[in-house]
Parts: structure tokens; sequence; C-alpha cells
């Protein structure tokens, strides 16, 4: 059967069962969601699988080795699957030597997973680090051809997920236009409130071969956005959210979803900032710029009147752990990975660019009239998004200061906005010490040329450069990741593209290349 077959049929069968394939017969394979690790240190990193509810309480075996075919094993254990962690196993495998490429595999009743490879971080002498940077995963807007790419590319130390691994929508939500001549209609068919509608979400993401052929061949940095829990949240609430207390059950519901199903190392503080060293290289902190200590989004109106500016986004404990990171960092490069855009993004004049009777998500989402009204109000130049840094700019400020203090090269890196975007921002204080804003675009999300199709013979996209000129690239089209190179002397960002998300033939392109030579 054809690859693209066996999407059909996985589809079908959940349409008709209103579960995933995972779910929809007790002959299904053990291991239906793959493998795969993350979180990896000099001496350990994260493995995880599911498996099949009718294993439950079932002996799982793990084995680590130092070869593919396992000849060598150097690690083994067993876990147990229970209902109270749905089924899925997650194991910290500690004491591994730095630098080094493991192979890991799990076993239950007879049947073997796929096999995975995870290879831990440098300890020192460390020359190199390549990262593939992807965000904003919607599965029934595409195929995951991005992932597929990255799986082709066995030379990254790691996968840097900024958010959005997952969409809360339900069908006839956004991005859903194409799922059901896709077969990738959303699954529960409601938009997600519940443990269960979280569950039942990971488990249809983690069926895409795509995906878990990227988890198979690299470990995973992740951090949560927004769509893991609902749109536009904020530490308290979302705009959807009825109450406080609901709210509250919503976010631990899709909390434990996360931590469930994916391979990351769980902070004793209940937060996802975390932070991993590529000897002395490169210093790599993520942070969580959505729920730890971000303060509501301020109103438009009010933001307009010089109003709600003062808002926090990191958090006072989150900034002091960042801080304090960063004050004993020795490394060359300091990375810091984190959800929205930090540079300002303010609205060109759409009048004479953006086409009011287009193809636009604005229309098709919300209305045609108010996607007409953005293009109007565009003419004020205010800032496009107030969900991002441009919203907390107080917050932006000390957060610039904090990281030019402690490095002289720095760089960010961000999803959220599905465009690729390049960007050098100034310090405050110090204007002429710039630090370097990585932007990716989505992996299937809508980007910025959906929500606002240009004029035949003009570009959206160069009106936004013409408007923020500290801005040298920004590619609202094409789905992709950024492939980031760090070395000693400099620093290389490549935008790479797939040009189809619709059908699974697609060819990768490179479309833009920043470097960035170190100083000191």
């Amino acid at each position: 059967m054809k690859r693209r077959e066996l999407i059909k049929s996985a589809a079908l069968v959940g349409g008709i069962t209103g579960l995933p394939l995972a779910h929809a017969t007790k002959n299904a394979t053990v291991f239906e969601h793959g493998v795969a690790s993350g979180d990896p240190l000099q001496d350990r990193f994260i493995i995880w699988t599911r498996v099949h509810p009718s294993q439950a309480l079932q002996t799982v075996s793990w084995q680590l080795a130092e070869d593919r075919e396992f000849h060598n094993i150097v690690q083994q254990g067993e876990l147990v699957a229970q209902a109270e962690n749905d089924f899925t196993l997650k194991l910290d495998v500690q004491k591994l030597l730095p630098a080094k490429e493991y192979f890991y595999r799990f076993a239950c009743n007879r049947e073997f997973s796929p096999i995975g490879r995870c290879k831990t971080l440098a300890a020192e002498n460390c020359k190199q680090a390549r990262l593939a940077v992807v965000s904003c995963s919607n599965f029934p807007a595409g195929y995951f051809n991005v992932y597929r790419a990255i799986a082709n590319k066995p030379d990254y130390d790691a996968v840097v997920h900024l958010g959005d691994y997952l969409y809360e929508y339900g069908r006839g939500g956004y991005g859903t236009q194409h799922a059901e001549a896709l077969y990738r209609e959303p699954v529960p068919a409601n938009e997600l409130k519940s443990l269960k509608d979280y569950r039942l979400r990971h488990a249809q993401y983690k069926s895409d071969t795509d995906l878990q052929a990227m988890h198979a061949t690299h470990p995973m940095i992740a951090v949560w956005d927004d769509h893991e829990f609902a749109n536009n949240a904020w530490q308290d609430g979302s705009p959807k959210s009825k109450s406080p207390d609901a709210w509250r059950k919503q976010q631990a519901a899709a909390r434990q979803a996360y931590y469930e199903w994916m391979p990351i190392r769980e902070n004793a503080n209940d937060g996802i900032n975390r932070h991993f060293t590529f000897g002395n290289l490169l210093s790599l902190s993520m942070l969580d710029t959505r729920l730890k200590g971000r303060e509501r989004q301020p109103s438009r109106k009010a933001f307009a009147q010089g109003l709600e500016r003062d808002r926090e986004m990191l958090g006072q404990d989150q900034s002091n752990w960042l801080e304090g990171q960063l004050s004993k960092n020795s490394c060359r490069w300091t990375a810091i990975g984190q959800q929205v855009m930090v540079s300002p993004f303010h609205m060109p004049d759409l009048r004479k660019v953006a086409d009011p009777n287009g193809d636009s998500e604005f229309a098709r989402s919300r209305s045609r009239k108010h996607y007409q009204a953005v293009i109007e109000s565009s003419k004020y130049g205010q800032p496009m998004l107030l969900d991002a840094w441009d919203g907390y700019p107080e917050a932006r400020d000390r957060f610039l200061e904090i990281l030019g203090k402690h490095s002289e090269n720095a760089v960010i890196l961000t999803g959220d906005i599905h465009t690729g975007i390049c960007s050098q921002i100034s310090i405050p204080s110090r204007p002429q010490q710039k630090i370097t804003e990585l932007i990716t675009s989505s992996v299937t999300s809508p980007g910025l040329d959906d929500y606002l199709p240009s004029f035949q013979g003009s570009s959206v996209s160069d009106a936004f450069i013409e408007k923020n000129p500290h801005l040298s690239y920004v590619n609202g089209k094409d789905k992709g990741w950024i492939d980031v190179h760090f070395q000693v002397d400099k620093m290389s960002a490549c935008w790479m593209t797939v040009d189809n998300i619709h059908s699974y033939s697609f060819t990768v392109n490179e479309k833009y290349k920043k470097t960035v030579i170190a100083k000191g």
C-alpha cells in the first residue's frame, strides 16, 4: 500500500469511529505512535513511546545500544504502561557519555518499536552545533513535509520546536479548509477542553508518519505556545475561558497531556524554562513567554492611547532565572528559544499592496469586513501583533537589556508568526549593540501572505521590510524551517522551505541565508 493510501485508510478509520487509528481496533500495532527522544544533556536524554491500551499493565522492555543493530547494548530495563499516563512511557536515561550517538527501542508482547536515534551534547571542545528550528504545525492545514525533510538530514544535533506543536481547534475551525480532502480532519471533532480531548489530539498528531520519522531521527528540545492550550492564552486565562476555575482545569488538562505525550523533562517548578550547553560553544536557554508569567494582552484601543504598556511577559521569577543562567555563561554564543516575535513589527500602509478581495485567512476565519478593516487601519502604522513582545514594550526592554548585558553574541530563536523573518534588534541603552532574531516560518499553518494576499505585482512582505528597516528578510508564503549552524567564528542561518504541503511530492529550497560573525 502506498504512503498516501496508508494515511487515507488511517483517517477513514478514525473518522468512522471518532477516534484516531491507534484507538480504532484491538488488533492495532503495539507501538502505533512511534518513538521520540528529547532534552539531551551531556550525560542523559529522554526516550518516549506509547503502547496500545490493550497492553495496559503489560511489561514493556527498553534497550539502549551503541549501534543500530543492538549488538552492543549498554543499558536496558522494564516499564509498565498504565491508563493514568494514557499508556505513554517516558524515561530519563542517564550515565551516558557526552557527544555520543545512541540507539533505543522498546518491546512488548514480542513486538519491537521502531528504532530511535539520539545523541548527547558535547561536554567540551565543541566546534559546531547545528539546530533545526521549527514551529506551528497544524495537522489539518497540510502534510508535515517539513518534518520529513528534517528527518532526511541526520546531522542536526537537535530539533528546536518553539511551540504550537498541535492546534486545539475543531472541525471547520482555523486552517481546516483542506482537511477533508487531505484526510486530516481534526480528532476529536470539537475544540479541545478536557484531558480526553487533548490526549486524542496528541495521539492524532503522533500518528503522522513524517512526524514519527523526525522524532526517531533527532532529539527534540520543545516549548509550548498558546495552541497546546487555547488561542492567545496567558497565565490566568484565554479569550474563550468562561471563568478562572474553568481555565485552571483546562490548563491543567492540556499541561498533563503535553507532559505525557512529549519527550520533555519536567521541571520541579512545573515550568518549561530549561537550559542546555553545547560544550563551550553554545548556551541555549528555552523560555516560556506564554504561561509562566505573562499577563493578559493589552487592548488595542488602550495601547494606541499609550496605556497598558507595562505588562509582564516573562514574570520576575523567570527573568531572575534567565539572568542567573546568563551570568554564569562562558559559551561563545548565547541563544534564546522562545515563542513570540521580539522585534518591532509595525504595519505598513497596506491599502496599495493588499488585495481587499483576495483569498484571505482573515476573511475566512473571521469575516471579509474584518479583513478590510485591517487593511484600512494599517494607515496608522500600529504594531501588528499585540500578543507578541510589541504589546509588552517595557518587558521587552528589560529582556533585551539582560541579554545584551551578558552576551556579545546573542541570537533569539522565535516561532508563532508563521512567517520567515530575519531581524537585527538594538539594545535600548546601547543602540549600537545588535541582537539577531531568527523567526521560523510554519510547518503548515497559514502565513502572512495567507492573511494579507497581495495585489498582482505588489508584495506585502516587501512593504513590511520597508516599514521596519531592521528586518532584512520577510517570507510569509513558504512553509519550512531554519537550519542554524553555530561555529566558533560565525553563526549561519538558512531559511529552508518546502514547495508543497498538499501533496507528498515536494522539493526543498534554501530561500535566504544570514551569517553573523562572532565578536570578541
